[in-house]
């Protein structure tokens, strides 16, 4: 039976090798789920190279600095709960990913920020314009 992920989070925070790659594969299918949302990485998330991007960074935030992220969180009072320890990890990867996408060239900032291409090209369409005005007394009718 596999440990749960609160005590596999504990021990690889304690520094045992085994333990982490344990929470990497139990954490992995997680992510790549997250990943694979257009709400949360945009047009990426269609590409296979971009969402293991994702997964690896994620992965990389949780142990920077001596896993300075996942101990704060292992030292929280409600760190024994795994489905809290889960939606922690959501948020963190689902900002790791919001990050990436944005920090990506082909993404605009809607702030004019960044000049990377755009997600969608906006074109006009053929023979649009403006719609004639509406002869006087012919407008839309309110019923009283």
């Amino acid at each position: 039976m596999d440990p749960d992920l609160v005590a596999l989070a504990a021990q690889a925070v304690q520094g045992q090798p085994r333990a982490w790659r344990q929470l990497w594969a139990r954490i992995e299918p997680l992510v790549w789920g997250l990943t694979g949302k257009w709400q949360v990485l945009g047009p990426l998330c269609r590409r296979y190279e971009e969402r293991q991007n994702v997964v690896l960074l994620v992965m990389e935030r949780l142990r920077e600095r001596d896993f300075r992220r996942l101990r704060a969180f292992l030292d929280s009072p409600s760190a024994r709960d795994e489905r809290v320890l889960r939606s922690w990890l959501c948020t963190v990867s689902t900002r790791v990913a919001i990050d990436y996408a944005r920090a990506h060239p082909e993404c605009v900032d809607p702030r004019g920020r960044r000049g990377g291409e755009r997600w969608v090209q906006i074109v006009p369409l053929a023979g649009a314009g403006a719609a004639p005005p509406l002869p006087p007394g012919r407008g839309v009718e309110v019923p009283r």
